[in-house]
């Protein structure tokens, strides 16, 4: 032959059958491989991989290569090419489990909570930066109207749709920055529209949602945190390069030591921007699950808007915030009688007498477990204390 080898077949790709036809089929390497990298997908899901694990690689593959020697470790210093991957891989791991065991408090520095507490006033520049914006868009606002000049009223509610979106609906309660507001909106949407507070009640429509629901709450939570988490990232990359710069004497190229923090601050506004679409979803399953609680709850259902907002919500927000009993006049009327229509199910309602009035079935929804909640904020709504005297 020569001098020429020839490879003989691989198991895993050729095989005869019983009938002599070669066949295709995988080697048990290839399925236990197949198989642990579903293993490590059922583990590791898709918000804990894009949202924490993807930002943590990036930003250690970045120091990998910019740092000096003096700042590399040694022992590291002596792999190359796929061991590197798969050591700063498993590093990415650690620091995406540590950045998800610290996600809320996370979203509250990006919030400017913690500006907020400062007793040195840090947040008072970013307050009014943002009380700017908040009157700039509240004057256009006030400007539209069924008279306005064309342009002026397309102006004027361009300004209505952000400040809907994208800040609280009083000015007294907006935050430093405009991540938080953007948050901060939709948690005083249910309170504008219905008269609920979002923060407890969204702990009891989150169990009520439907598989489809959650895939999108995923998806628009995910969003949130890889934004949230490349942002946070980028700045720690920055403020290491520098101090290795610092360190070491090499300032000649300080000016490309800002890039890191101007690419947190684009991925910043991209957060902004995903937080308003994740609270575009709350504000839908909030919208059609409302009820649903109500009658979980055992309270009756409203007689009007009116009603809700003034009479039902109201004593559910002291029940959920202040454990005020809730009255025994919103009590279902269903349940006075030993039924309530929650419990009521289709098969029941078939075997009433023909003369009987049917009760309409309320079927019980998809349950799930427990699940880390939204990013509740337990802060009491001003409303409710003016009505807490009862």
């Amino acid at each position: 032959m020569n001098g020429v080898r020839l490879a003989a077949p691989r198991a895993s790709t050729c095989r005869l059958s019983e009938s002599g036809v070669a066949s295709s089929r995988p080697s048990l390497a290839e399925t236990n491989a197949q198989m642990a990298l579903t293993d490590v997908a059922g583990i590791f899901s898709r918000f804990f991989i894009v949202g924490f694990f993807l930002p943590s690689f990036f930003a250690l593959v970045a120091l990998a290569q910019l740092l000096t020697d003096e700042w590399v470790p040694n022992g590291f210093e002596k792999y190359s090419g796929p061991t590197e991957i798969l050591i700063l891989g498993g590093l990415a791991l650690l620091v995406g489990l540590f950045l998800l065991g610290l996600h809320r408090p996370i979203l509250r520095l990006y919030e400017g909570y913690p500006l907020l507490r400062s007793r040195l006033g840090l947040a008072r520049p970013f307050l009014r930066l943002q009380n700017r914006v908040y009157r700039q868009l509240a004057r256009l606002k006030s400007l539209a109207g069924p008279n306005a000049d064309p342009d002026v009223n397309s102006r004027g509610i361009a300004a209505w749709l952000m400040l809907d979106r994208y800040f609280p609906d009083e000015q007294s309660r907006l935050l430093p920055t405009r991540f938080g507001n953007a948050l901060r909106a939709w948690e005083d949407y249910s309170y504008n529209r219905w008269g609920l507070d979002a923060i407890p009640f969204w702990a009891r429509v989150e169990p009520l949602l439907s598989e489809q629901e959650r895939q999108l709450h995923e998806n628009a939570q995910t969003d949130v945190a890889f934004f949230v988490n490349s942002s946070l990232a980028s700045i720690v990359v920055g403020l290491v390069l520098a101090a290795d710069a610092i360190a070491n004497a090499h300032i000649e190229w300080a000016w490309l030591y800002l890039i890191p923090f101007v690419v947190a601050y684009v991925i910043y506004r991209f957060a902004i921007d995903a937080g308003q679409r994740w609270g575009v979803e709350i504000k839908a399953s909030l919208d059609l699950h409302r009820l649903e609680v109500y009658d979980r709850l055992g309270i009756r259902r409203p007689l009007g808007f009116t009603d809700e907002r003034e009479t039902i919500a109201p004593a559910l927000n002291r029940f959920l915030l202040y454990a005020k009993p809730l009255p025994d006049d919103l009590w279902a009327a269903e349940a006075r009688g030993g039924r309530s229509r929650v419990m009521a199910s289709p098969l029941e309602s078939q075997q009433e007498p023909p003369g009987a009035p049917r009760e309409t079935p309320w079927p019980e929804p998809e349950r799930r477990s427990p699940e880390t909640p939204g990013e509740p904020r337990e802060t009491p709504w001003p409303q409710e204390e003016e009505n807490d005297g009862d």
